[in-house]
């Protein structure tokens, strides 16, 4: 799925870039066989999908999180679990920033 990610960000296919994007998301809360993530990630998928869009729409944004994927990647395949998360965390937390920047300063004042 990164690969393909990764490939369709480098052709400028954001629309797929996008998609591969949220399925990565998606397997990982599959495999972890955790019933609350898999529960919260269906309840949430409005809302990524939109975050997703808005972030998408920045190659660099994009291409800044493409380039986390092969640590993500080996922390998956050292089982180093701590460290996954806290690479994903880090992920989410610069996508949060990313659609929070959008937004007119005024706006988060209130």
């Amino acid at each position: 799925m990164l690969v393909e990610a990764v490939a369709a960000l480098q052709r400028g296919d954001m629309t797929t870039y996008a998609m591969r994007d949220r399925e990565f998301y998606e397997t990982i809360a599959r495999q972890s066989g955790n019933a609350a993530l898999i529960d919260a990630l269906a309840r949430c998928v409005l809302q990524i999908q939109l975050c997703g869009t808005i972030t998408s729409a920045s190659r660099e944004f994009a291409e800044r999180t493409a380039h986390g994927y092969d640590d993500i990647i080996q922390a998956f395949k050292a089982r180093d679990t701590p460290r996954a998360a806290f690479l994903v965390r880090g992920l989410v937390g610069h996508a949060q920033e990313a659609v929070l920047s959008g937004f007119p300063k005024e706006a988060m004042d209130q």
